[in-house]
């Protein structure tokens, strides 16, 4: 519809025909969504939001998640909330621990019934596994293959786990904000994953 009304547009010879083109665009982009509106409308939706939620709370529904780690989770006003497509960027220098934390919020929202995937832009699957074993078995004993039967056995309740929980991981790479909120609706879609 949106390339028609600018070919029209060229057509005729508008003289606005880039600034109504750039609109048109502008109003494909955001499937109708207005940027501009009265800040009154604005507070009508939070309050629409906020009536949600509590007849959801009411109704023994918990729209929050928790983390599991509850000093984040007043850092997060109560802990995840999924449903508004909410983002939580957890950032750092390499080897402070991103992987490991993620790890161990992942493993507790998936353990209380909410789907989860991991999103690795930077790191293999594999690379993320090592990083999630670590609470588990020492990365030296990962690397040197030094492991005995406790450390196999921790390994392998964790991998049988992440498969009863519903766990997910994608390593694509370099992937641009667009193609990454594509992948995780498809993620939701597909396997209904919750958390990401």
């Amino acid at each position: 519809a949106a390339s028609h009304e600018i070919a029209t547009l060229a057509l005729q010879g508008d003289d606005n025909l880039v600034d109504k083109a750039q609109t048109s665009l502008d109003n494909v982009r955001r499937n109708g969504h207005k940027t501009m509106v009265p800040f009154y409308r604005a507070g009508l939706d939070q309050y629409e939001v906020i009536k949600h939620r509590q007849e959801a709370r009411e109704e023994g529904r918990d729209l929050v998640i928790s983390t599991g780690i509850p000093g984040l989770d007043t850092l997060l006003d109560g802990g995840l909330v999924p449903e508004n497509g909410e983002v939580v960027l957890i950032a750092a220098r390499a080897g402070e621990g991103k992987s490991i934390l993620v790890g161990g919020i992942l493993e507790h929202v998936v353990k209380h019934d909410h789907p989860g995937s991991i999103f690795s832009l930077e790191m293999r699957r594999e690379q993320c596994a090592q990083r999630y074993f670590h609470r588990l078995v020492p990365s030296y004993k990962q690397k040197t293959g030094n492991l005995d039967s406790d450390d196999w056995s921790a390994i392998t309740d964790a991998i049988a786990e992440a498969k009863k929980y519903g766990w997910y991981i994608d390593d694509s790479a370099r992937l641009s904000p667009a193609t990454l909120g594509a992948k995780i609706k498809r993620a939701k879609r597909e396997f209904g994953i919750e958390v990401a």
